[in-house]
């Protein structure tokens, strides 16, 4: 058997001769190319590119539906990931609007009993503000106020600041100057305004320079004007409306260490790095604890670079999207290889005829690379077209809370990016394309007998790796939508603790010059609208359920019972609710024990509260809590700090539907608030009463603002849209996966069988059943697909426990999604084998033998 493998001397003689021939021609052709001039070779490299360019364009002509395909799946990905890119480039990647925005940083305090971020209190502000040298620090609070003189209230978010803010944003205002503001002695105080007030209160008017305005009854003087695109603190959802530099400090806060007002903002200094600036502040914030130990405690600081402040828990959701769109568009460039690799195989005859007429490997190669740059280009210029429509859709679909999505745009990093992505899987593509046609048989296809021949055990085992990856990507696509789909349906299902349904909300805000004490206010506005027909029951929180906490982190008090004291480690806090009476019955929380306030604990009398039930769960397991007394220590509630507990409420959840926390209702002229949401229940659609109670309103108040109008149950669905977006977007992207993933699966086993329609003739006259070729079909598409789904799910358990923390009441290892997602893929793929296997099965074995 050996000696008859072996080839006759005659044959490796020719062969040996028609190797040294052909590299003998290869060399003259180098000397030649090496000879010629540099002009002539680049003219004829010219050419050469142009006739392949030619040839390409023609090629691609020449097969409509294969271009369409293969355009047109990666311009669905290069678009869906160009325009994902797009979004998180505005709002994670790109730089803040403030010169050399990357050397802001936001500093906060940190208490080891509260991990959240605390505000600065004005003495340790000043104290931070004198002692360091590698930062420059202004500070700054936020405030409403009420805008009058000119028509209806306006509500305004101003910003009153402690030092020179646009000094250190070097931001040039557009009218008028900001220097000097800081310690200036005047009669009226100064104030800059924003270009969009400016724009739509005051009409542009270049004049306004100079102009007196009303700002909770006190006369400011307007000092500048901001640009248009200058906005600071970066709050999508409350944008600041001026900002008012703060010459005095209130003499009262300007003495407590322990009340913490102030937000803290600054400019690392040129050569300082942002670790040095944090031991400098470490030792800062060291030396305050030891000479004040009572306020300052254990007392840190934390410095937060000024892109993650803006930024804030969107990143976590934004940079799942891109890895999902990621994930979409690596299916789409495996469709893609696996749709060419196909071609490849059915070019070969045409391949080998054109290297029997002369044409070289690397000729070849080449020619491939081209066609698929040129399919890459065209799908890259399709896909940017889908980002530019896509970001204007994306623009309405985002909520209204993420930060600086006026930023988000089709720019030049992003084109970058289109690109990129565009070139890679081309190159990827060509490469691949050209390395299977250098290992081909080119003399094989010429022969008759062969003309059928299936691609190659190469080729073969590229494309069945190509769809385990395939498969691998879509399944871990799809158990992510699944998991964030099901956290998001129970979260939207779950129980608030109260009842949205028939009740509007609206704020109000009643200057403390014009009313001392706001509690008589409330009180007579609650009257007026009670007398409303219609109006079931009406009361006012501080602060309704949403995402935002019923009061700041840092000001919450600690919780104690009376006769029980506990170590300073061990306390606990609860935020804090101000109400009035009818608060419980106007929400629908339900009250469990007790009672509710009465007027006579609006106007005085002892001080009372009531608790929730998971307050009530914590400090009173086994026992009933009314009757009991707290102790609760906090700047916030001045005076005497013990409390009566005079009934138990039901949870609600504040911070967003995720979480129930302790909380205490107090009466409110035991806490006076001067801004404060009205909540009213009525018996049918609550918004067809908007105007009956703007008339109430005004009736009572004309320079009372009526703002932040909406119904508890678009409270709750606002609170949602965050998670909304990403489980529509995830769904949006596993369902084009899947889609993706079947219909490559079946353009690869169409082909196949195309291919091997004599094998199948063959073996049908050679006794096969049409079981026998359904079995053979089907096992050859299902085995990478199986292989992929196994990978897949191992990922998917792997990847998922990154995003654990972001559902809600379901696992990232959760097996029911993980098995369904798998059988739903698994399905799609059997059924995606099964057309071309009844195209196998229905083959006529006497035309299939007939077949070229």
């Amino acid at each position: 058997m050996a000696r008859q493998r072996q080839r006759p001397p005659a044959a490796r003689q020719s062969a040996a001769w028609k190797f040294a021939g052909t590299l003998q021609e290869n060399i003259s052709a180098l000397k030649q190319v090496r000879d010629a001039p540099l002009a002539s070779r680049i003219g004829s490299g010219l050419d050469s590119a142009i006739a392949d360019l030619r040839n390409a364009f023609r090629t691609l002509r020449k097969n409509p539906r294969f271009t369409a395909v293969t355009v047109i799946t990666l311009a669905l990905g290069i678009g869906a990931s160009t325009a994902v890119f797009s979004v998180v480039n505005a709002v994670l990647l790109g730089p803040l609007p403030y010169a050399d925005s990357d050397r802001l940083v936001w500093l906060w305090s940190m208490d080891p009993e509260n991990p959240l971020k605390q505000r600065v209190s004005y003495p340790d502000f000043m104290d931070w503000k004198a002692e360091s040298t590698t930062l420059d620090l202004v500070g700054y609070g936020r405030i409403e106020t009420i805008l009058t003189g000119g028509g209806e209230p306006q509500r305004l978010m101003a910003d009153m600041t402690i030092g020179n803010l646009f000094t250190l944003l070097r931001a040039p205002p557009l009218l008028g100057t900001t220097a000097g503001a800081e310690g200036m002695e005047r009669d009226e105080p100064l104030v800059i305004l924003s270009h969009r007030l400016w724009s739509r209160s005051f009409n542009s008017d270049p004049d306004v320079l100079g102009r007196s305005i009303t700002l909770n009854g006190l006369t400011h003087v307007v000092a500048a004007v901001m640009p248009a695109d200058f906005e600071f603190p970066v709050e999508p959802a409350n944008p600041s409306d001026l900002w008012m530099p703060l010459e005095r400090f209130n003499p009262v806060l300007a003495g407590q260490r322990g009340t913490r007002l102030i937000e803290v903002v600054g400019r690392l200094r040129s050569g300082v790095t942002l670790d040095r600036a944090q031991a400098e502040m470490d030792l800062i914030a060291s030396n305050l604890s030891a000479q004040y130990p009572n306020t300052n405690g254990n007392l840190g600081v934390r410095i937060v670079p000024a892109i993650d402040e803006v930024t804030g828990d969107v990143s976590h959701g934004l940079y799942l999207l891109f890895a999902a769109v990621g994930a979409l568009l690596t299916i789409a460039c495996v469709n893609v290889a696996n749709i060419m690799i196909a071609r490849t195989a059915e070019r070969r005859r045409e391949i080998a005829v054109r290297a029997a007429l002369g044409a070289g490997r690397v000729s070849i190669a080449r020619q491939f690379l081209i066609e698929s740059l040129l399919v890459a280009g065209v799908g890259g210029i399709g896909g940017c077209l889908l980002a530019i429509a896509g970001v204007d859709a994306i623009g309405s679909f985002v909520p209204g809370d993420l930060p600086r999505a006026n930023e988000i745009a089709v720019d030049g990093r992003v084109l970058g990016f289109a690109v990129l992505i565009s070139l890679a899987p081309g190159l990827a593509f060509g490469l691949a394309q050209g390395w299977l046609g250098w290992k081909m048989d080119l003399t094989s296809p010429l022969r008759a007998s062969e003309r059928t021949a299936s691609e190659g055990r190469a080729g073969r085992r590229v494309s069945d790796l190509l769809i385990v990856g395939e498969v691998a990507a879509a399944v871990i696509l799809l158990a992510g939508a699944g998991l964030f789909i099901q956290s998001f349906w129970r979260l939207a299902r779950s129980d608030p603790g109260f009842d949205p349904g028939n009740v509007l909300t609206f704020e109000v805000s009643w200057p403390a010059d014009k009313y001392p004490l706001p509690q008589p206010a409330f009180r007579e506005l609650r009257t007026r609208l009670l007398a409303i027909p219609g109006v079931l029951a009406t009361s006012t929180g501080l602060q309704l359920p949403d995402r935002g906490a019923p009061m700041l982190d840092d000001t919450l008090p600690f919780i104690e019972v009376e006769g029980r004291p506990v170590e300073p480690n061990l306390r606990r806090r609860a935020a804090v609710i101000n109400t009035q009476p009818g608060y419980f019955r106007a929400m629908g929380i339900p009250l469990l024990r007790g009672r509710d306030f009465n007027e006579s604990e609006m106007t005085g009398g002892p001080l009372v509260t009531i608790i929730n039930e998971s307050l009530a769960r914590a400090y009173f397991p086994n026992e009933d809590p009314v009757g009991k007394r707290l102790d609760l220590d906090s700047w916030v509630l001045s005076g005497e700090s013990t409390r009566e507990i005079i009934g138990v409420a039901g949870d609600v959840k504040h911070r967003g539907l995720a979480e129930a926390e302790p909380l205490i209702y107090i009466p409110m002229w035991q806490r006076p608030t001067w801004v404060s949401h009205v909540v009213v229940r009525t018996d049918g659609d609550p918004v067809t009463y908007v105007n009956a109670i703007r008339e109430a309103v005004h009736g009572f108040d004309p320079d009372q603002p009526f703002y932040d109008v909406r119904t508890l149950e678009q409270r709750l669905s606002d609170s949602l849209s965050r998670d909304r977006l990403t489980a529509f977007w995830l769904g949006i992207f596993a369902a084009l996966a899947m889609t993706l993933a079947g219909v490559g699966l079946y353009g690869v086993l169409s082909n196949v069988v195309v291919r091997r329609t004599r094998e199948v003739g063959i073996r049908m006259a050679l006794g096969a059943t049409m079981g026998d070729v359904l079995k053979l079909v089907m096992g050859e598409g299902m085995k990478p697909v199986a292989a992929g789904a196994v990978i897949g799910l191992a990922g998917a358990i792997a990847l998922t426990r990154l995003v654990d923390h972001l559902l809600f009441e379901i696992t990232a290892t959760d097996p029911v999604t993980l098995v369904a997602v798998t059988v739903l893929l698994t399905l799609v793929a059997a059924l995606a084998c099964w057309f071309p296997a009844r195209r196998a099965i229905a083959v006529d074995p006497v035309v299939a033998l007939r077949h070229d």
